[in-house]
């Protein structure tokens, strides 16, 4: 969901047990599958402490409730530069249309049932939280940090 200012998610976070586990420069390209919107494809290039990654993901989002979206995701598959014009290729043969080019600065704070990841996005400029995890307790930390 997309908010204002991260700075009341970060304060929860340090103030409630969660550590700090991430904090990554990425961009992310979005495909859509153009006869099923809810199948998405990313392409996820990250840099962490000068070392740059690449990887593939596919997301299958099942249910949208208000701001909360229960989703399927698939593990991570790395690629490297010289594999884009395969995956780019493969993306399309299978019906996928790019439809987003982001570039952010993720924070990643994780507890035991619960990880919040805390995006400033840099393109397009807006800041979005996702809080993930154990259900009962990722509605009960949303409702908290609604009021």
């Amino acid at each position: 969901f997309c908010v204002d200012s991260i700075d009341k998610y970060v304060q929860y976070c340090q103030k409630n047990g969660f550590e700090k586990v991430k904090d990554v420069w990425q961009n992310r390209i979005v495909f859509e599958n153009q006869t099923n919107s809810k199948l998405i494809a990313r392409i996820t290039k990250e840099i962490i402490d000068g070392k740059e990654t690449i990887v593939l993901d596919c997301k299958n989002v099942m249910k949208k409730d208000g701001d909360l979206n229960q989703s399927l995701e698939s593990t991570p598959l790395q690629i490297f530069d010289k594999d884009m014009p395969a995956v780019l290729s493969m993306l399309q043969i299978m019906g996928f249309k790019e439809v987003a080019n982001n570039t952010r600065q993720r924070y990643v704070y994780a507890s035991e049932k619960v990880c919040f990841e805390i995006d400033e996005y840099i393109n397009p400029k807006m800041n979005v939280i996702a809080i993930e995890g154990d259900k009962e307790q990722v509605e009960n930390i949303y409702n908290k940090l609604s009021k």
